[in-house]
């Protein structure tokens, strides 16, 4: 299906197989600049590890990418381990927006999402600060709101 929604599109490929490796292997691309968006499953608890991993060598072989990788809310213990993993990774440039519909809570379901941007354009920090919060309060979002560097640029 995903296939079919772009037929004959040069530059687009559907590729089966762990999108995770495939990102890795693909860096860096013929262009200078380009977007990376990783949005793993994270239905396997390990991608919380092999997502940080991932991301650091593609980042590593490509420095002037921007990549976005989403992250759900589901527990808040494991948000915070990966966001400790990937501000202790050493990839310079790290901004985090972060929007939680409902507070943090025990149990299951989703509460929260964000979007951790490595090598972000410098208009997002605030495009962020002044978007997100219209953007809660328009949705009446009650949890976590959030537009801050984890590891901000090097100076």
């Amino acid at each position: 299906m995903l296939a079919a929604s772009a037929p004959g599109a040069p530059r687009e490929q559907v590729v089966h197989g762990d999108g995770l490796a495939v990102m890795v292997e693909r860096m860096p691309p013929p262009e200078r600049r380009a977007v990376v968006l990783i949005d793993p499953s994270y239905e396997v608890k390990s991608d919380y590890r092999t997502v940080v991993e991932a991301l650091v060598e593609a980042q590593r072989r490509f420095r002037t990418g921007t990549f976005l990788l989403w992250y759900p809310v589901i527990e808040r213990a494991r948000t915070d381990a990966l966001l400790a993993a990937l501000h202790a990774a050493g990839m310079p440039s790290q901004f985090r927006v972060e929007l939680g519909l409902r507070p943090d809570a025990p149990g299951h379901g989703m509460t929260a999402a964000g979007v951790v941007v490595i090598n972000p354009p410098w208009t997002l920090p605030e495009a962020a600060a002044t978007g997100l919060p219209w953007l809660a309060a328009a949705l009446g979002a009650a949890g976590p709101v959030v537009a801050a560097w984890l590891v901000p640029p090097a100076s």
